[in-house]
């Protein structure tokens, strides 16, 4: 059995996380990766669902990225969220073993002077290799790649997507 995840980039919108929270409530979803969560006064709102956990970057007052947990043990890895990435390790059972898994949400600016992947998570890819961990990533990386735009650019495109073999 998996664990039931979804992505969302909710725009800052307070409507778009009014509907996430509803997906959420229902419980069959444990894992939200989510980019440009609804925020107000520096914290992130919207999400008010019991037993959840959100993971996100402490020091900054309007994160981009952020994780929400329930029903699944995570521990975060705040040396490696933050203020467009979330990572968090989620550990659980899979045929009598505790199984290990790196997840993040990665918020990749369209305005960026490089291209993605960004340094943030070109540092948790590596590091991940180095531990030999499985890595996840939410990204909304369309505005990044002609495969999401309406006229695909003649000057190439960018990778859809990070892979390493362990």
């Amino acid at each position: 059995m998996g664990i039931p995840f979804i992505q969302a980039n909710l725009q800052h919108s307070r409507a778009a996380t009014g509907v996430l929270e509803e997906i959420l409530s229902r419980g069959k979803i444990k894992v939200a990766l989510i980019q440009e969560p609804w925020c107000y006064k520096g914290r992130i709102r919207g999400l008010i669902l019991r037993g959840g956990q959100i993971i996100s970057c402490t020091s900054v007052n309007r994160p981009r990225a952020c994780i929400y947990v329930n029903g699944v043990d995570a521990m975060p890895l705040p040396q490696l969220s933050t203020m467009d990435l979330a990572a968090a390790v989620l550990s659980f059972q899979e045929l009598n073993m505790i199984r290990r898994i790196v997840i993040c949400s990665s918020y990749l600016p369209y305005d960026a002077p490089d291209p993605p992947p960004n340094r943030e998570l070109e540092d948790l890819v590596n590091f991940c290799k180095t531990k030999s961990c499985d890595l996840l990533v939410g990204c909304d990386s369309n505005s990044h790649h002609c495969v999401g735009e309406f006229r695909c650019q003649p000057h190439g495109g960018i990778p859809l997507g990070i892979s390493y073999d362990n």
